[in-house]
C-alpha cells in the first residue's frame, strides 16, 4: 500500500494544474477520513489560495457542529511566506496548515517550531505530509493510543507537528515505556493537542495500562465521563482482542459504565467478530433494553459436540447473548424490533405457572374457544395469579395465553415486562437491565425448555462453563456435567 507522501507526490505529477489539485484533493479528504472516520470533508475547489481553504472537516450537527479548515502549501516555507505562521497569534483561528512537500529542510522546520511554542494557547495547525505518514500503524492490530493520537491530529491538534515529534507520540506496542519515553509522549501530548483532546488520550492510555495490569486499578476510570464515539471505536475492540488482557470483574464493569447500549448498536460493525462477554457481563446490571427476542440456534439443534459456552456477540446490529440452544437479541429501541407475527403456539397457564412464581403478574391475556378473557391489576403491586387460576378452574374453557405481563424491580427500577409467546419476545415499559430481561426470557418465554442456573450465571458472570466436571462442581456447588438441555424441539 502507497504512503501518504507517495499518493501525494502522484497526485502533483501532472502539467495540468487544476488537474493536480483535484487530484491532491482527493487524497487529503481520503487521508483525513482515515486519521478521523467519524470526520466529513468537503472540498471547497480552491487550491492553495491565501485565505480560502482547500477542505473543511466537519463533525456532529446542530448545536454540537464543529468544523476545522484545511489550507494547503507546497512547503513550509512557502506558507510561512504567505503569513500563516502569523496567525499563531489568534487563539480563535482553529486552522490546520499542511505542507504537501515529501522533505523539509531541518532550518525551517526549526522557525515554525519556534514560532509555535511562542503561542502555546493557539489553535493553529502547522503539519506536514511526512509527519502524518509516520503516524500510520506498522501492522494490522490496533493501538488504541496511536488510533486516538491520530484521529486527534484532525479536530484537536495546534502548534507544529513535525517528524521528530511524532516519534514522541508512537509508543511502543508491548507498553514496556521506559519513564524517559513516558515523560516525553506526554510533554509532547500536551504541547499538540488541545486540552480536552490530551484528557482523552491519556484515559485511553491509563485504561490499557490497567487492562494489562496485574492488579488493575479501577478508581480513576470511575471518576471519567462516557467515552466519545473515536475513543470506543479505537479503545474496545482492542481491549477485546488483546491477549493477557485482565478478567477482572471490576475493570471491565467500569469500562461498562464508560460506555451504553446505543454505543454498541450504532457501531455493531466494529465489534462484529469479537467475543463480547468479558464486557458484556459485567455490564449486565447496567446497560438497559427495551425488548428482547428470543429465537432457537438452528445450527445447534440436534448437535452433541456444539459449542454451548454462555457468550455474548453482536449480531447484526444489535447484542445477543447465546446460551444452550436459545439465542437472546436485545434492542435499545423498541422500534428496531418489530418483525412478522411469527404464529408460534401460546402457552397453557398450568405449564406456565411454576416460571411465574417468582414475579408479581399484573396482567394475562386469556384465549378460549369460547371466550377470551383479559385480566390486569387494578394496583401496582396486586399480583393477578391467584384470580386467574380460579377463574380457569371455575369456567368451561380451554384456554391458552398469548401473553402475560410480570412487574421487576420497585422504585424508580420497577418495570413492566410483557411477554408474547407468538412472537417470543419480550417488551418492557420502561426499559430494563439486561440481566432482568435475560432472567425474563429463559424463564417466562423459555418455559418449555428451561435452562441450567449453572448456564445463565456463567452467562452473567462471564466466565463460560467450566470443562472440568470437578471444576463445574466447585464454580456453581452442584454437577453441572448434565446442565446442557437438548432443546431440539421447536416451541411451535
Amino acid at each position: 500500500m502507497s504512503t501518504f507522501t507517495e499518493r501525494i507526490s502522484a497526485a502533483l505529477d501532472t502539467t495540468d494544474a487544476r488537474e493536480a489539485g483535484h487530484r491532491v484533493h482527493q487524497v487529503v479528504a481520503q487521508e483525513m477520513r482515515n486519521l478521523d472516520p467519524t470526520a466529513t470533508a468537503e472540498i471547497t475547489g480552491y487550491f492553495n489560495h491565501s485565505y480560502v481553504p482547500d477542505l473543511v472537516m466537519q463533525w456532529g450537527k446542530g448545536r454540537q457542529a464543529f468544523d476545522r479548515p484545511i489550507f494547503l502549501r507546497h512547503s513550509l516555507r512557502s506558507s510561512r511566506a504567505s503569513g500563516d505562521l502569523d496567525n499563531f497569534n489568534r487563539n480563535d483561528l482553529p486552522a490546520f496548515y499542511l505542507s504537501l512537500a515529501s522533505a523539509e529542510p531541518e532550518e525551517e522546520t526549526r522557525q515554525v517550531r519556534a514560532q509555535a511554542n511562542e503561542h502555546r494557547g493557539s489553535r493553529v495547525l502547522v503539519t506536514t505530509v511526512p509527519a502524518l505518514d509516520d503516524l500510520t500503524p506498522t501492522t494490522q492490530r490496533p493501538d488504541p493510543v496511536l488510533g486516538l493520537v491520530r484521529a486527534s491530529i484532525v479536530r484537536n491538534a495546534k502548534g507544529a507537528i513535525v517528524e521528530s515529534d511524532v516519534e514522541n507520540l508512537v509508543l511502543p506496542r508491548d507498553r514496556q515505556i521506559e519513564q524517559r519515553e513516558l515523560a516525553a509522549f506526554s510533554e509532547t501530548v500536551s504541547s499538540v493537542f488541545t486540552e480536552d483532546a490530551v484528557l482523552r488520550i491519556n484515559r485511553v492510555f491509563g485504561i490499557v495500562e490497567q487492562a494489562l495490569a496485574d492488579e488493575p486499578s479501577v478508581e480513576a476510570l470511575l471518576l471519567s465521563g462516557q467515552l466519545s464515539e473515536t475513543e470506543i471505536r479505537e479503545l474496545v475492540p482492542y481491549l477485546l482482542s488483546l491477549q493477557g488482557v485482565t478478567r477482572d470483574r471490576d475493570f471491565w464493569t467500569a469500562v461498562a459504565r464508560l460506555i451504553n447500549l446505543t454505543d454498541i448498536e450504532q457501531m455493531w460493525s466494529q465489534f462484529a467478530d469479537l467475543d463480547l462477554t468479558p464486557l458484556a457481563s459485567a455490564a449486565s446490571g447496567l446497560w438497559r433494553a427495551k425488548r428482547v427476542l428470543m429465537s432457537l440456534r438452528s445450527d445447534a439443534i440436534g448437535v452433541e459436540d456444539f459449542d454451548r459456552t454462555p457468550r455474548w456477540s453482536a449480531k447484526g446490529n444489535l447484542l445477543a447473548a447465546e446460551i444452550g440452544d436459545w439465542r437472546l437479541t436485545f434492542a435499545n429501541k423498541a422500534q428496531k424490533m418489530k418483525i412478522a407475527n411469527r404464529d408460534l403456539t401460546p402457552a397453557r397457564w398450568g405449564d406456565l405457572l411454576p416460571s411465574l412464581e417468582a414475579y408479581t403478574v399484573t396482567a394475562v391475556d386469556l384465549r378460549g374457544l369460547q371466550t377470551r378473557s383479559q385480566y390486569g391489576a387494578q394496583e401496582s403491586t396486586q399480583d393477578m395469579k391467584q384470580r386467574v387460576e380460579a377463574f380457569i378452574r371455575t369456567a368451561d374453557d380451554s384456554f391458552h395465553l398469548p401473553s402475560v405481563t410480570v412487574a421487576t424491580g420497585v422504585g424508580d427500577e420497577r418495570s413492566e415486562i410483557t411477554a408474547n409467546f407468538t412472537e417470543m419476545m419480550l417488551d418492557a415499559k420502561p426499559d430494563s437491565d439486561l440481566e432482568t430481561l435475560a432472567r425474563a426470557a429463559l424463564r417466562i418465554l423459555g418455559y418449555r425448555h428451561p435452562t441450567a442456573e449453572a448456564d445463565l450465571t456463567a452467562l452473567l458472570a462471564g466466565t463460560g462453563l467450566p470443562q472440568d466436571e470437578h471444576e463445574a462442581k466447585e464454580a456453581h456447588g452442584e454437577n453441572v456435567s448434565d446442565d446442557h438441555t437438548e432443546n431440539g424441539d421447536d416451541p411451535e
